[in-house]
């Protein structure tokens, strides 16, 4: 009788699998990971898994800061550092808070819901160049009593037409995945940056609100400068999802548009002081998994075609309403690296 697989059982199997062998250097790499979890009420009965998590799987030294948001524990897991705030200041408040207080070299942002692969930080401190910011795999956080994902494919973010996320599903064959992945945007619950980086891109802009849009805020502000985001597909984090209704907390919805529309000012019109790079330029380099309406596209290039945009913005007076047409298309293609050992 043939026999039945379940590919997220063999998807999960095939990425626990260890394809890259740590090298001698990155053993070596003493290189302190500083490590950023901000942790609501709600989120307190998983902490101590995650921290587990952390510890059991790092290869190097790291130190864990957490920032309790809106309570005070009665009692803090040993072997961190922690802050709180009482009433709720929300995630970017707390991040900036956290990274003031972190003595590593590299950042890592985590939910205070996660599990992570084995030797996570030495995998990501290789790739975290000078302006990188490393994003780990997705999966989803199933298995309780193992702590572990169930294979799902839930790495890959892209913006979506109102610069909102959006999950790209079957972006790629696993057994066919680089090392590294150029990816547009993280999801901004696990990922990796220098912390003097972190700094000389001013942190978390806290204009933003006190939740929603981490991940499209850096990912703006990294491509369209002088940087890059890339999955690190060695490395898989597992996040809790829970259905809106069960989120242990809500978004301002006011306050989610208030930050949209400042984040599409400043970085899709390009408005902003240190806008290096058109948004043109980030769709079309992703356009082979992420691609936008043509409607969408219709009403951005409206807008890009004003005058002031038009004189100082990089836009292409000859542009027509589909990406192809517009200058500043990466003539390359996108870029995946092969990585090898040694």
């Amino acid at each position: 009788m043939q026999k039945c697989y379940n590919p997220r059982t063999v998807l999960a199997e095939f990425r626990y699998r260890v394809r890259w062998p740590l090298t001698d250097r990155q053993k070596d790499d003493k290189r302190v990971v500083s490590v950023m979890i901000p942790c609501v009420q709600e989120d307190y009965q998983y902490l101590k898994r995650t921290i587990d998590s952390l510890w059991s799987n790092a290869s190097g030294p790291i130190e864990i800061i957490v920032a309790f948001d809106g309570f005070v524990p009665d009692t803090t897991p040993v072997d961190i550092r922690h802050v709180s705030f009482v009433p709720m200041v929300g995630q970017r408040v707390a991040m900036n808070q956290m990274v003031d207080m972190a003595e590593g070299e590299f950042i890592l942002r985590i939910d205070a819901h996660c599990a992570i692969s084995q030797d996570w930080d030495a995998r990501m401190k290789d790739s975290c160049g000078p302006n990188t910011i490393i994003a780990a795999d997705g999966d989803c956080l199933r298995d309780m009593e193992k702590w572990r994902g169930d294979g799902s494919d839930g790495g890959m973010w892209a913006f979506m037409d109102n610069i909102g996320l959006k999950k790209c599903y079957n972006w790629k064959n696993p057994g066919k995945r680089y090392l590294e992945e150029p990816m547009m945007t993280t999801m901004g619950q696990g990922y990796m940056i220098r912390k003097d980086y972190y700094c000389a891109k001013g942190g978390c802009d806290e204009d933003l609100g006190s939740y929603g849009d981490m991940g499209v805020e850096w990912a703006l502000k990294t491509w369209l400068t002088d940087g890059k985001i890339v999955m690190r597909t060695d490395v898989v984090i597992s996040h809790l999802f829970r259905p809106n209704a069960k989120a242990p907390f809500k978004i301002d919805n006011d306050m989610r548009l208030k930050a949209s529309n400042k984040l599409y000012k400043e970085w899709i019109l390009g408005k902003g002081q240190d806008v290096k790079k058109p948004f043109w330029w980030l769709l079309n380099k992703f356009n082979y998994y992420a691609k936008w309406s043509k409607d969408a596209k219709l009403r951005l290039q409206m807008h890009l075609l004003s005058p002031h945009v038009r004189e100082n913005y990089f836009v292409d007076e000859n542009a027509q309403d589909e990406v192809s047409q517009v200058s500043g298309k990466d003539s390359n293609g996108p870029v995946a690296v092969q990585r090898k050992n040694g």
